[in-house]
């Protein structure tokens, strides 16, 4: 009989690699930042708690106008770095960063105004709680059963 802890980690180590590999999928890695930051713990209690990148939303629907997180500017800097664009001056790399940003601040990216969903995070989530489930009913009605006899 397997432990829960164990069905815990074995199926969540899955989730976290399916995750991954829908963000390879979908286009959605770049710097590995994101992906870096899905992960899980599990307690003393068997109690799971599942961790993400604070921009998990928009992986998967885009960003909305108005938003602008701290440092955005920054980020869209990062990102076109890591895509291999290239500027002849860093000024330059630092208006297109800043251009971006404010584009989508005020109108939205192209996902969000596009209503475009990448399915990163739903799917692997409800299969995970779906495996799990099956698993550790699995466990306990053998538990039962040895019980009986």
């Amino acid at each position: 009989m397997e432990y829960a802890r164990d069905i815990l980690n074995a199926e969540l180590k899955r989730f976290i690699l399916d995750v991954r590999n829908n963000m390879v999928a979908y286009n959605k890695e770049v710097t590995g930042s994101s992906s870096e930051a899905f992960s899980y713990e599990i307690d003393g209690n068997n109690e799971v708690t599942i961790n993400g990148p604070a921009d998990a939303r928009s992986l998967q629907r885009g960003i909305r106008p108005g938003t602008w997180p701290k440092g955005y500017a920054n980020i869209i800097r990062d990102w076109a770095i890591a895509k291999g664009l290239s500027f002849q001056t860093n000024e330059e790399l630092e208006r297109f960063a800043y251009a971006v940003a404010n584009k989508i601040k005020q109108d939205g990216s192209l996902q969000y105004r596009t209503h475009t969903y990448y399915d990163i995070y739903d799917s692997p989530f409800e299969e995970c709680m779906d495996r799990i489930t099956i698993r550790l009913s699995s466990n306990y009605l053998d538990l039962i059963m040895d019980n009986i006899e």
